[in-house]
């Protein structure tokens, strides 16, 4: 009789604890949206580009590695779908400012002649 008594508020006191954290992760998720929000209004206005997808040839024959790799990303979304868009939108979102201090970095490597053509008009 004790020992079922002891066990009900040992499950009370898991139950409590798992609200608490269930809490201060819904708490951090908030923080954490408020700042990506915060950071893409910025992107929004900011004169970084961002790279477009218009460029893809998806009519080239792929190897077989992006299939897979192609099925592990969706299966990733399938079962966390909220933190793989979050984790997508983040890396998007760092991607046109590292770009940016990747070309200044490295910039490309032109010869004279590439320097000196003329510019078309049209």
């Amino acid at each position: 009789m004790i020992t079922q008594a002891l066990g009900g508020v040992k499950l009370a006191e898991i139950a409590e604890s798992r609200q608490r954290s269930a809490t201060w992760a819904r708490a951090k998720l908030s923080s954490a949206r408020g700042k990506v929000t915060a950071a893409v209004a910025f992107a929004m206005v900011s004169p970084i580009r961002y790279r477009s997808q218009k460029g893809m040839n998806l009519q080239k024959e792929r190897s077989l590695m992006y299939i897979v790799v192609l099925a592990l990303i969706l299966g990733i979304f399938t079962k966390w779908p909220r933190e793989f868009l979050f984790i997508g939108a983040i890396c998007y979102l760092a991607s046109g400012p590292l770009v940016r201090l990747w070309s200044i970095a490295f910039p490309s490597r032109k010869t004279p002649e590439e320097l000196l053509q003329p510019a078309e008009t049209h």
